[in-house]
């Protein structure tokens, strides 16, 4: 199964430092949603879209006349070709998709197809797919581009802008040392805990306090986010979408990291080395038993925690592996008679929809049937199946992920009401 889920959009922009700089009206995290109108190589007008669905696209921007002089020329565009075969290579990015994007006005419209006809800036390869296009003496769609996009610019297929680089020679993408952290933001007040909705969160460089990625959290506070290198020194600064006096960084398990401290830029916190490797790393299931004894002390009434239940591919068989988790459930229900449990199963988004659904419900059924007939009273019981409809994580339909990126959304919640 193709394990990446980005699609490689590289704008390689040919432009003066001015227009280098332009880019700067977006930040890594934003999210790009544009159609410019452009002139293929045959002299066709065609729509460029912005996102390029499943794949991450490179776009070449160039002058033909450039070719062979300053840092345009074919050396360094064999080194731009060295670095997208590391990433193939590497399995960072499977999915690529280059768009050179030429803007050759007036005359040397003709002479950008004349040239492209006699030779190709990148050669023929059956890797990834080359588009060629001009902006054909589009003013506006050249303004456009010189405010969405620097010499190199990495978008996601969801649109979301990655990373930039000013020129051919100062890109790296850095594979090999580049990860994801997963993490979760709360708030507290009152003594009760609320995952932060919604809330913007950028990586800083910690040199130099540049803007190196962004993103936004889910309903349950949940977010993810591309670290270029792991063994860099970053900062994780927080703009919550409401006033709130202070916000923590947990695991996706709930473990809580540090508390942010508060700046003039908003909520931030300086990541140890040792976080970035533990946020990297999907965290196994939490031990039910111990939680419930935290849970059973204290005076909350309800507690919900997340299991990985294993079925039999497409079906709702219990899997032998995950009964031992299921018989620990019903040891908390014996010694607690008084204790109402719902059982909630979730998917992934591979599949159909409302196969998804209907399988998660029989699933969180079975569970139910595992547990009744261990002789626990149904009446205590209550079973539901949302499918794929409260992914975790940006694995949603279209969008092609990690196979363990994949498992984080296949789920089973216990949720216990004293």
């Amino acid at each position: 199964m193709n394990k990446i889920k980005y699609t490689l959009i590289f704008l390689i922009t040919l432009l003066n430092s001015a227009f280098s700089q332009s880019s700067a009206d977006l930040k890594p995290g934003d999210v790009i949603n544009e159609t410019l109108q452009v002139i293929d190589e045959n002299g066709n007008k065609v729509d460029f879209k912005i996102p390029a669905e499943d794949k991450y696209l490179i776009v070449y921007k160039y002058r033909w006349r450039d070719e062979g002089k300053g840092i345009d020329n074919a050396d360094s565009i064999k080194e731009l070709e060295t670095e997208i075969i590391e990433i193939l290579l590497q399995a960072k990015i499977k999915n690529i998709k280059v768009v050179c994007l030429s803007y050759d006005y007036g005359p040397n419209l003709a002479k950008w197809q004349e040239h492209l006809k006699a030779k190709k800036p990148f050669r023929v390869n059956s890797t990834y797919r080359v588009d060629y296009y001009n902006l054909g003496n589009n003013s506006k769609g050249d303004l456009r581009s010189k405010q969405l996009f620097s010499k190199i610019t990495i978008i996601a297929p969801d649109g979301t802008l990655l990373r930039w680089s000013s020129s051919i020679g100062k890109f790296d993408y850095n594979t090999k040392k580049s990860t994801i952290i997963r993490a979760k933001l709360v708030t507290e007040a009152n003594g009760r805990k609320q995952p932060l909705e919604d809330a913007s969160v950028h990586v800083v460089s910690s040199y130099k306090k540049d803007t190196l990625a962004g993103t936004h959290t889910n309903s349950m506070g949940d977010f993810e986010i591309y670290l270029a290198d792991k063994d860099m020194s970053y900062s994780l600064r927080v703009t919550p979408k409401e006033k709130v006096n202070n916000v923590s960084l947990l695991t996706r398990g709930g473990t809580e990291i540090s508390k942010f401290n508060i700046t003039p830029a908003g909520f931030e916190y300086k990541l140890l080395q040792a976080e970035v490797t533990r946020l990297s790393e999907f965290e196994p299931s939490e031990d039910i038993t111990e939680r419930y004894s935290k849970f059973s002390e204290s005076e909350e009434a309800e507690m919900t925690s997340i299991q990985t239940i294993y079925y039999e591919s497409g079906k709702s068989d219990i899997r032998p592996e995950s009964k031992p988790t299921i018989d620990k459930v019903i040891q908390i229900l014996k010694e607690n008679p008084k204790v109402q449990l719902e059982i909630t199963s979730h998917t992934d988004a591979e599949g159909d929809d409302s196969f998804n659904l209907k399988l998660s419900e029989q699933r969180a059924a079975a569970v139910v049937a595992y547990i009744v007939n261990a002789g626990i009273k149904a009446k205590r019981l209550k079973s539901f199946g949302k499918g794929e409809m409260e992914i975790r994580n940006r694995c949603k339909n279209g969008v092609l992920c990690f196979d363990d990126e994949h498992e984080y959304n296949r789920r089973t919640e216990f949720k216990f009401s004293k």
